[in-house]
């Protein structure tokens, strides 16, 4: 009878070390995660380079720009390649888009494209806050640690029906964006590289 009893306190003591290591575990998991939330709310601002590659029919279009941007608020993107769009700048001064023409040297207003928008970071933070359902994880990406974000996209767009991004666990810059259609198919991707968060702006 002691024996028995004996027993069930070793298990019952194994049982409550095994949640407790589990609840541990998962604290240390979301730990990452809460810093990153952190990171999303309080971001004001950012600037990075920007590869954004477009899929379509087969076909694969590539630009890279700097992207200034405020978080809700105003954006610079100036394309860097390829050569014959360098210099075109697009931006947004609160109220209206322009598009500016190094060659001409206008700069005229231009109607807004959601594509456009969707490839800034200050978009897929405006979604991530207002989305009914956000998946989270972590992975390896590039040979880094990564938390993973996966959220559906508002609006009926064909090409553009749900988003992934990839941060660096470490420095919870974003690595990449990475957009599907209604069919999973990849529809555009933004690569981000030297991003610097929270930056006197200069528009």
């Amino acid at each position: 009878m002691y024996k028995a009893r004996r027993n069930l306190i070793v298990i019952f003591l194994l049982m409550i070390a095994v949640v407790f290591c589990g609840c541990n575990n998962t604290k240390q998991n979301n730990r990452g995660q809460d810093k990153l939330h952190a990171m999303l709310t309080t971001l004001k601002n950012y600037e990075a380079d920007a590869e954004i590659t477009f899929f379509r029919d087969a076909q694969t279009n590539i630009i890279k720009m700097k992207q200034t941007v405020e978080i809700g608020g105003k954006y610079k993107l100036t394309v860097e390649s390829p050569a014959y769009l360098k210099g075109y700048t697009t931006s947004f001064d609160g109220e209206a888009v322009f598009q500016y023409n190094p060659n001409t040297k206008v700069k005229a207003v231009c109607a807004p494209n959601e594509a456009r928008n969707q490839t800034l970071l200050s978009s897929f933070i405006h979604n991530y806050f207002n989305a009914e359902d956000v998946k989270k994880d972590k992975g390896t990406l590039e040979g880094k640690d990564v938390i993973i974000v996966e959220i559906d996209m508002p609006g009926d767009y064909k090409y553009m029906a749900r988003e992934k991004i990839w941060f660096d666990q470490q420095t919870l810059s974003p690595i990449k964006i990475e957009i599907v259609d209604f069919e999973e198919n990849r529809a555009i991707q933004v690569a981000f590289s030297n991003f610097k968060p929270n930056t006197q702006m200069k528009f």
